[in-house]
């Protein structure tokens, strides 16, 4: 995030991120995730759609930190 305060507003909607990631993810096949540029765009989507419901600053960039495809 850009600010502590946006910090604060983001740890409070994780439950709203989650949300947004499960729906972005359902919505994708799992060709959309193979390489770098599927994964960038998924990244993207999902700062989008979070940064649309922030009131206190912005999300600066998102970060995958594990990734699993059954």
């Amino acid at each position: 995030t850009d600010s502590e305060e946006a910090a604060a507003e983001l740890t409070q909607r994780v439950f709203q991120v989650n949300n947004i990631i499960i729906q972005e993810l359902s919505e994708m096949e799992k060709e959309d995730l193979q390489g770098k540029q599927g994964k960038v765009l998924f990244e993207k989507a999902i700062k989008a759609q979070v940064n649309e419901l922030m009131q206190t600053g912005e999300v600066q960039q998102v970060y995958m930190t594990s990734f699993i495809i059954q």
